[in-house]
């Protein structure tokens, strides 16, 4: 999975597919070389992936107004 996952494709992913991509993105951050295309697009990707997740999990934990 080498190339870069861009914000807008995980707009149609559920949150535990995010998850599942998260550590797939570990994973290959595990295996690649330092300073490599690969490692690159891996640390975007996860920043991407991790925006993602922040924003929806976000939403869940908004206070609701009281009365």
């Amino acid at each position: 999975m080498s190339r870069l996952i861009l914000a807008q494709e995980l707009k149609t992913h559920s949150i535990a597919e995010l998850f599942s991509l998260l550590a797939a993105i570990d994973q290959e951050l595990a295996c690649s070389k330092a300073g490599s295309h690969q490692r690159s697009n891996a640390i975007a990707s996860h920043e991407n992936v991790q925006r993602e997740l922040n924003r929806r999990l976000s939403r869940h934990l908004q206070p609701v107004a009281s009365p």
